[in-house]
Order: structure tokens, then C-alpha cells, then sequence
């Protein structure tokens, strides 16, 4: 689970800016919206608002290389750039100082702080703390890397007595190092990053292929996605992989190159190729309305880029929510109706959700008056008047008129849409001339 995220002086985030999602002291959907673990409640979902350029999509991308960085840092040699460290450009106070990020978490009933400041060339600070999921419990330090490796004594019994410091390059992350040398480590917290994952609504390549060979080897999975593209009411009963062995010459030219390559790692023929085609079944009827039949719909060629995405989507949304994972959507409303966003959102919104959470960026204002979300669970970014983004949730603004924070029978949209919480384009009207 995801409590708490960090991130300062990195893309447009010059000050530090926090998502954090223990829910606020508020009464709507506390059986639907939010878990509760140990005493404290967490949110399952969040929807981050702004206009183009404020910030969201930066979010995602401080996140995304947060965990890059923490599974391969050791993968760099001692003369690689740590990329894609990017500080703040539009300051001289720091573009030429280190990032920092932070991220807490709770991983087998441990909760854990873990960070560490960074530019291209090394690793300035680095540091892991551990706290116990019981009453009147501290928090203990596991590791501190500063000049100096510091080791706590949580940690030590866990057999790690010292570290070799010549053996951990200034690139490279202590916590990283400590996973290849200890299972300890490896089980105990690098293995929760295997929980996280980020994907764009814009790039659906990225996970489409996830979710149709999930579909191709998993009767449950497929049932599963069959059952939610029903309830969306996009008419679709069935899909079927259609499997055709392709000739050598009708192989295309990238592909048979691609294979080529592929066969130098790995001994095999380019001529076992199969082509995957995806097909959807849909109902019949003649002329005077009665089912008569079913056809069959090439997923890829006949149906809509909005059924395609969702299609897209549901494969890395089951898997989160089946594995309680937490999964990081920009523009989940990409080519979507706001219905199906609606949709999405719900299923993580659901007393059936145990742990899961979604966080995603949106310009599907509709979801506001949706009455699904929380005013803890809807955020917002917006540049300040020096180009630096800034992050709140709507549940901690306040109105600049009376003090007063957001009213639970507020119209969201409609104060959204009048710049009342901010964080919209500032469009000036465009004159033309006589």
C-alpha cells in the first residue's frame, strides 16, 4: 500500500510536493472510498486535475523513475549518468542542485520511509526507515548514506552487520546493492516495488500486449474482462484468439528483422510464426429485430479506439486489483466516454477492493459530479507565477473569499470549471480584425 509521496526540485516541481493518500477526517463514502489498516484509513483512489503543462503528467514521471532507479541502479557503470535527473531550469537557486524523493509505504505489516537526493552524477543522501504496525511503536532507522554509510540496529539483526563502501559506487543505491547481497532486503522492501507500476493512457502499446496474452492464457482473466466489457454496454458477448501461421514471405520486413535479431540470442526459426488476431463476437439480427446470430469483429481493425483502450486498460487494472497493487494511470480518459471512466474508477471504489489503489491524472471534469469521489481523493496541479508546479487536494483548499474549506454539497464541477480551486487553463480571447 501506498501512503506517501515525495518529490522536490525535479521537471517543474521546484518546492517539494506531497500526495498522500491517509484520508482525511471527512464522512462521504467511508465504506466504498477508503480501507482501513491498522487504525488508519487510506485511500483506494485519486484523481489528480489541471490544466495542460501544470505538472500531472511530471508527477507520474517522478514516480516512474523512482522505481526505475530503485530495480536497476545497479545495472550503471561507474561512468553512466543517472537519467532522467532533471532539476527545476527556470531558477539559478536549483538548477544545478540534486532532486530528492521519497516514498512511504507498508509492505508485510511494516510501514517503510525510503528516499534519497540524486543529480546526474551520484547519490548525495540515501535513507530507509521501518516502523512497526503497533501501538506506541518508533521509527527506526535501517540505513542512512550521507559521507558515511550509517547502519541501524533494526537492521543488523537482520544479519547485515557492515557494508563494504568501496563496493558501492556513487551512482548506485545502497538499497539496490544491499537486495543483491541479502534476501532479507530483497523480501522485506524491494520486493514492493514489484507492486507499483505507471502507465499512459496515451501509449497504449505499452500494456496492451499484457492484457491480450493474459486474455490467451488465462480462461479466468479473459471471463473477467469479458464480464466488465458487458457492463460497459459496448455490445461485445465473447472474444477469440484467432491463431494463423504466417510464411516466411508474408512475415513483414520489420518483424523478419526483429526475429533475426532475436535469433542470434535465442537458437530458433523465423519461419514458427504465428499471428495473434483478436476477435470480438457481437449479435445478429434481421430486419425485424429478432437475434438471428452472432458475427465476429477484428478487435484491432473494427472496433472503436475507445473500445480498444479499454480493452487495453482492463488487463492492467484486474491485475492490480486481484493482486492489491497500486497502479499510477496519465489520462486514464484517453479516448474514453466518461461513463467508462466512471467505470474504472468504480471498480477500485468498491467494497469488493480489498487494497488496491489507482492514481490518475484526468481532464474528465464529469467524474466531479459523478458522486464517486471524495473531495481527499480529487487533486490538483497548477503552475505558480515563476513556472513551478504545485499539488493540493481539495479537501485542504479554501476558499480565498471566506477561509472556509470545500463544503461536501459544493458543486465541484461547476466552481472546477469557474476557476474557483484553480488549476485551469487561463485562455485569453482571440479578436479578430476587421
Amino acid at each position: 500500500m501506498l501512503i506517501q509521496f515525495k518529490a522536490k526540485n525535479f521537471l517543474s516541481f521546484k518546492h517539494e510536493v506531497i500526495l498522500n493518500t491517509v484520508a482525511s477526517n471527512i464522512t462521504e463514502f467511508q465504506k466504498s472510498n477508503v480501507f482501513v489498516n491498522h487504525k488508519e484509513k487510506y485511500l483506494k483512489s485519486i484523481a489528480i486535475y489541471g490544466a495542460n503543462a501544470s505538472g500531472k503528467s511530471n508527477l507520474f514521471k517522478a514516480i516512474g523513475f523512482f522505481k526505475h532507479f530503485v530495480k536497476n541502479s545497479y545495472k550503471l557503470s561507474l561512468d553512466d549518468s543517472i537519467t532522467p535527473v532533471t532539476p527545476f531550469k527556470l531558477s539559478t537557486e536549483t538548477e544545478n542542485k540534486p532532486s530528492s524523493f521519497e516514498i512511504t509505504f507498508i509492505h508485510k505489516q511494516v510501514q517503510y520511509r525510503y528516499g534519497f537526493t540524486v543529480d546526474r552524477i551520484r547519490i548525495h543522501q540515501e535513507w530507509l526507515y521501518s516502523l512497526e504496525l503497533k501501538p506506541r511503536s518508533k521509527e527506526n532507522l535501517l540505513f542512512q548514506r550521507g559521507k558515511k554509510i550509517k547502519l541501524g540496529r533494526t537492521i543488523k539483526k537482520w544479519n547485515i552487520k557492515q557494508i563494504d563502501e568501496a563496493t558501492i559506487r556513487s551512482n548506485v543505491l545502497v538499497l539496490t546493492k544491499l537486495a543483491m547481497d541479502y534476501d532479507k532486503i530483497q523480501e522485506e522492501v524491494l520486493n514492493w516495488f514489484n507492486n507499483l507500476n505507471t502507465i499512459s493512457g496515451y501509449k497504449p502499446s505499452s500494456y496492451s500486449s499484457y492484457t491480450r496474452k493474459k486474455i490467451d492464457s488465462n480462461p479466468d482473466f479473459k471471463k473477467q474482462v469479458i464480464n466488465l466489457l458487458r457492463a460497459a454496454d459496448i455490445q461485445i458477448s465473447d472474444i477469440f484468439v484467432q491463431k494463423t501461421h504466417l510464411e516466411p514471405d508474408k512475415i513483414p520486413e520489420k518483424l523478419k528483422t526483429k526475429l533475426m535479431n532475436l535469433s542470434q540470442q535465442i537458437p530458433g526459426r523465423i519461419e514458427d510464426v504465428e499471428q495473434l488476431d483478436y476477435l470480438t463476437r457481437h449479435n445478429k439480427y434481421n430486419l425485424r429485430n429478432k437475434l438471428v446470430g452472432s458475427t465476429l469483429l477484428s478487435l484491432d481493425e473494427e472496433e472503436s479506439q475507445g473500445t480498444n483502450q479499454l480493452f487495453n486498460l482492463l488487463g492492467p487494472i484486474i491485475d492490480t486489483i486481484s493482486h492489491n497493487k497500486i497502479l499510477f494511470i496519465d489520462e486514464i480518459d484517453s479516448s474514453l466516454h466518461p461513463y467508462l471512466t466512471q467505470l474504472l474508477v468504480k471498480l477500485f471504489n468498491s467494497t469488493n477492493n480489498e487494497m488496491s489503489q489507482l492514481i490518475f491524472t484526468t481532464h474528465d471534469v464529469a467524474l466531479l459530479n459523478a458522486h464517486c469521489l471524495r473531495r481527499d481523493q480529487v487533486w490538483f496541479t497548477e503552475l505558480d507565477e515563476y513556472g513551478a508546479s504545485q499539488l493540493f487536494s481539495l479537501a485542504n483548499f479554501k476558499e480565498s473569499e471566506t477561509g472556509q474549506k470545500v463544503r461536501k454539497d459544493a458543486d465541484y464541477l461547476k466552481q472546477y470549471m469557474l476557476g474557483r480551486y484553480g488549476a485551469i487553463p487561463l485562455v485569453d480571447e482571440i479578436h479578430e480584425e476587421d
